[in-house]
């Protein structure tokens, strides 16, 4: 889904994330007093307001961007506190890309991308005339992709509630499938907890899972809750964007995102459905839950520098960054951003937002109806009718 910002932390400069905020590429640096922005690029017209993803690789030399018109673009960054940027690769995906990250394994470097049609596709970094491969295929709406640090494993998230985890890079050959989320998987990240590799996960079922590498679920972190107050009650989907209350009275919006990222075993997920931010620690494979930071407009990114939580919002009237310190129970304003959006594309945020819904549930057109029909109806059948 497009978005109006993006954040991703700088792994080898304390203190500094890069953020894809309207048509510009700029640095934050947090050390710097007062807090530095500095623009590293900018974007053309066509990909201005339609960044998809971005991803860093493992030593940030490289940084690269997908966006809605299906161009993948790669720069090369300065590995010194100017961070010059320019460009290295463009590549065209043949669908709407949805995710995308570094591998460097013994073939080389690359760079795979997912995309809504369910495949992966990768292109190489040492060789500009190499065509892009089709790493691996789903016959479902792919929404995130990782590798493990050792890059020996693949692991991709899809619409239809599960984790898929393959060897790398001969993914036909799947370990393991990580079954338990009850909505589209949103998020993917990998963790190294008490040396060991772990999955993280977020869903439009409002929860994140811990599992290990062999599908394994190890904890579950409820975002939503179970209000003691509330009856059960019958499913009703009138359309693809109703909110709907399950049987188990467990109770999600559909337009809701959610996106983890982990440092040192905190974990912060970044939640739209209500605008905050949860944060909690992994203690022996547990989620151990320390605090939720409300943030005043509808959250767009998130990147954790030096312990401190950067949060990017927008609304109809601003785009704003937020700092959010370790202890701290508040999001307070690091810089007003608006400047590098157009007034118009601000006022069209809620267009963004129902864009986003549609993406992970489909358009709301008459085609779509009848499958929200027969998913009500199979949880709810009704009494059996005797044949005559």
């Amino acid at each position: 889904p497009t978005t109006m910002a993006l954040l991703v932390a700088h792994p080898q400069l304390h203190g500094t994330c890069i953020a894809f905020v309207g048509n510009a590429i700029m640095a934050i640096h947090l050390e710097q007093t007062p807090v530095g922005m500095q623009r590293l690029a900018t974007l053309a017209d066509g990909q201005a307001m339609s960044a998809c993803a971005v991803a860093l690789n493992k030593d940030a030399t490289q940084l690269a961007a997908v966006f809605s018109n299906k161009q993948c673009l790669v720069w090369n960054l300065a590995q010194d506190s100017n961070l010059a940027i320019t460009p290295f690769r463009e590549y065209k995906s043949e669908r709407r890309a949805t995710s995308l990250t570094f591998t460097a394994g013994e073939d080389g470097q690359h760079l795979l991308v997912a995309d809504k049609f369910g495949d992966v596709t990768r292109f190489s970094l040492d060789d500009k005339d190499s065509l892009p491969h089709n790493q691996c295929g789903s016959v479902s709406m792919l929404m995130a992709v990782a590798v493990t640090t050792d890059d020996k494993h693949l692991i991709i998230a899809d619409r239809d509630f599960k984790l898929r985890i393959s060897r790398y890079p001969e993914t036909h050959v799947i370990r393991a499938y990580a079954l338990g989320h009850e909505e589209y998987v949103s998020g993917v990240s990998v963790v190294t907890h008490q040396d060991n590799t772990r999955l993280l996960s977020t869903s439009g079922d409002g929860t994140v899972r811990l599992w290990t590498l062999e599908g394994v679920e190890l904890d579950t972190w409820d975002l939503v809750g179970t209000p003691a107050d509330v009856e059960p009650q019958q499913t009703q989907v009138k359309t693809p964007l109703s909110l709907a209350v399950k049987p188990k009275q467990r109770q999600w919006c559909r337009e809701s995102t959610y996106s983890v990222t982990c440092v040192d075993d905190n974990v912060y997920v970044l939640c739209t459905r209500n605008n905050t931010v949860g944060h909690a620690k992994l203690v022996d494979n547990k989620f151990q839950v320390l605090r939720t930071i409300p943030l005043p407009a509808t959250a767009q990114s998130l990147a954790v520098v030096n312990s401190t939580l950067i949060a990017l919002t927008a609304d109809a009237t601003k785009c704003t960054a937020y700092t959010i310190a370790p202890d701290s129970q508040e999001a307070h304003e690091l810089a007003d951003m608006s400047g590098l959006i157009h007034s118009d594309q601000l006022a069209g945020l809620e267009l963004y937002q129902s864009g986003l819904a549609k993406f992970y549930h489909g358009d709301c057109t008459d085609s779509n109806l009848p499958y929200f029909e027969r998913k009500a109806k199979r949880a709810n059948p009704g009494p059996i009718q005797e044949e005559s």
